[in-house]
């Protein structure tokens, strides 16, 4: 079965367990798509772009994710400092279990920007998903 349409729900978890980033935010900001307005800063939304899959004749399939975490704070240096420890976490990481294979987790895109009242630091990744 293919699980990349769930790839959240094996990727939070190395977010939301990292003491780095517990150090750094309130876990619990750590949100699907939107944050309601009265969530305090620093905030980190994280969605799935596309998914390319490429069907092998015979053999199955593989899938080339993407997803993007935007992190708003209302400090550009703190903004930056989460960014790069999201980027920690994921870089050149891997994942298998029974129900998915996560491999060559790579930054597609890095971009900055002011949002919403806040700073915004995106960061997306993509990564071979079987």
């Amino acid at each position: 079965m293919d699980n990349s349409i769930k790839i959240w729900k094996y990727l939070l978890p190395f977010l939301q367990e990292n003491e780095d980033l517990q150090a750094k935010m309130n876990i619990d900001n750590i949100l699907p798509l939107a944050a309601a307005p009265e969530t305090k800063y620093p905030i980190v939304i994280y969605h799935r772009d596309s998914i390319e899959t490429t069907y092998t004749k015979g053999i199955g399939w593989s899938n080339r994710v993407y997803i993007s975490l935007d992190i708003y704070t209302l400090d550009y240096t703190e903004g930056t400092e989460i960014t790069n420890i999201i980027r920690n976490i994921f870089e050149n990481k891997s994942l298998k279990t029974d129900e998915i294979r996560i491999s060559d987790i790579y930054v597609s895109y890095i971009n900055e920007s002011w949002a919403e009242d806040a700073y915004r630091q995106t960061i997306q990744f993509n990564m071979t998903v079987e």
